[in-house]
């Protein structure tokens, strides 16, 4: 974290220290978008990504 309070912004760490559980996150995140965004339209997918629902599953 980086600042104070509500000020704060998280800096994400880089690839090459991410624990084998991150890794394995990223790479499943990876493949589910892929597999969705082959599966539906481009504007199907605009309206997917911008779902709250989707963002927190």
């Amino acid at each position: 974290m980086e600042g104070t309070g509500a000020d704060a912004k998280e800096i994400p760490k880089s690839r090459d220290t991410w624990s084998p559980e991150e890794l394995d996150k990223s790479t499943r995140n990876s493949k589910a978008l892929n597999a969705i965004y082959a599966a539906v339209s481009a504007d199907e997918f605009h309206r997917i990504s911008n779902c709250e629902a989707a963002k927190k599953a």
